[in-house]
């Protein structure tokens, strides 16, 4: 078990800091706050206006310019490009286990959806689908609800943008890709979304709680990424939500360490790898663009290993956002360098053949983690957070005394489960939870 005894001292103040309304499983619901909706309009077109005109055969690139096989990207000539698709062990290997952003280019031609989604045949699967849209004027930002035709025929025109999870009917479009085909490394449970915009709009610097391909299937953009231990530099402490920066990186980059940060030009086909926790801004550039987001959680177990605890120090009288997110970093470098290659069997199978996690699915509306569920905590531990009622963590004022509970145990304890979940129950909070959780001590027992 991996633990870490800074977790134990830069808690006991956490107490004060308090998170709330935290999913205790290991892998969260649709956050409160979708922290990639945060959009701010170009002044100018970032690019070309892309014809979407795509070759039967699969692989080949479509209409509009390509990269050439020697074009290089910012990252002290460390940004890494891989012009062909990898098994999972190497995927594994060389970027999970290290945290190393990787772009893969030209690798979703071959998925049904990169020839099949057009605004007809998402018209015809999901015309009177009622779903929420972002209206983003120079004014302000406001969703607005309209049925799926209406905003085919409307977000070319209008400042809309569509993100939400991929429908049920539309995952058979949408292949697993090679990198993720191991049963023995993921839960066996991905989370697909979907954005469609007009493009011409810059997302805000935020970050997400899970491992991530971006797969561009219409339209290119830039994506900045910079390591969570730039967090500092970023104000992450300063964000509102919590979890975005109230910086924009493309005018900021002076003030980041050159070996932190990296810019990929994608172009439609590719796919490019996002550690969890790393900040990413999203440029997209004129024309129409669908994207879509394939996340996963690891196996409970696959990155373990022993902690250097002289590495690190109590950060202070309060651990922010930022000190939370750089010891999360330090961390999880530290195990996957003694990461094991995994042995992995492939299988060709398509999104529909997991178990989804989806706010939409009504089947999960219990308690937060159960006996059945993984848990990051010391099961072994008789005061274990894992080992609460199943009544415990309920939504609402019970959840909010389960968090309490976690800080508290944590201040008197090494867990691994400390030092791994923290960041991501700190981004799930609205600074009104953050108040709340001030003041009272839990009443919990296991």
């Amino acid at each position: 078990m991996v633990t870490c005894s800074v977790v134990a001292q830069a808690l006991q103040v956490l107490c004060l800091l308090t998170i709330g309304s935290w999913n205790f499983r290991v892998y969260a619901h649709a956050q409160d706050h979708d922290h990639s909706n945060h959009h701010q309009s170009l002044d100018k077109p970032d690019g070309s206006d892309l014809k979407f005109k795509h070759t039967a055969k699969d692989g080949q690139a479509m209409e509009g310019n390509r990269r050439s096989s020697k074009e290089t990207l910012t990252f002290q000539d460390k940004t890494e490009i891989l012009n062909f698709m990898i098994g999972p062990e190497d995927f594994f290997q060389q970027y999970i286990s290290k945290r190393k952003p990787v772009l893969i280019t030209d690798s979703i031609h071959h998925w049904p959806a990169y020839t099949l989604w057009s605004e007809e045949y998402l018209t015809e699967k999901l015309g009177d689908e009622t779903v929420s849209v972002k209206v983003d004027s120079q004014e302000q930002m406001s969703m607005k609800k309209m049925t799926m035709k209406e905003f085919i025929e409307n977000y070319k025109s209008d400042p809309l943008t569509l993100s939400q999870e991929v429908y049920p009917s539309l995952d058979g479009d949408i292949s697993v890709p090679t990198c993720l085909k191991c049963a023995s490394l993921f839960q066996g449970s991905f989370t697909t979304d979907m954005q469609i915009s007009s493009g011409r709009s810059r997302s805000s610097l935020h970050v997400e709680e899970k491992d991530a391909l971006l797969c561009a299937l219409k339209g290119n953009q830039s994506v900045t990424l910079v390591s969570p231990l730039e967090s500092r530099n970023l104000r992450a402490d300063e964000g509102n939500p919590i979890g975005t920066s109230p910086i924009d990186i493309t005018q900021n980059i002076d003030s980041i360490s050159s070996d932190r940060y990296m810019t990929f030009d994608m172009h439609e086909g590719d796919m490019l790898y996002i550690p969890s926790l790393w900040w990413r801004q999203l440029s997209l550039h004129q024309g129409g663009h669908i994207i879509v987001m394939v996340s996963w959680i690891l196996k409970t177990g696959i990155l373990t290993g022993n902690i250097d605890h002289n590495k690190f120090k109590n950060p202070g009288s309060k651990l922010s956002f930022s000190d939370a997110l750089i010891q999360y970093e330090e961390v999880m470098q530290q195990v996957g360098r003694t990461a094991v290659r995994p042995q992995c069997q492939d299988e060709d199978t398509f999104m529909n053949d997991y178990a989804f996690e989806s706010a939409k699915d009504e089947t999960h509306d219990g308690p937060d983690f159960n006996e059945d569920e993984d848990c990051h905590f010391d099961r072994d531990h008789q005061l274990s957070p894992c080992l609460l009622p199943e009544d415990a963590c309920d939504a609402g004022e019970e959840e909010l005394e389960c968090t309490r509970y976690v800080l508290e145990y944590c201040y008197e304890w090494e867990d691994r489960g400390c030092v791994v979940d923290l960041p991501q129950a700190l981004n799930r909070l609205s600074h009104a939870e953050l108040e709340d959780l001030q003041h009272g001590h839990s009443h919990l027992e296991p």
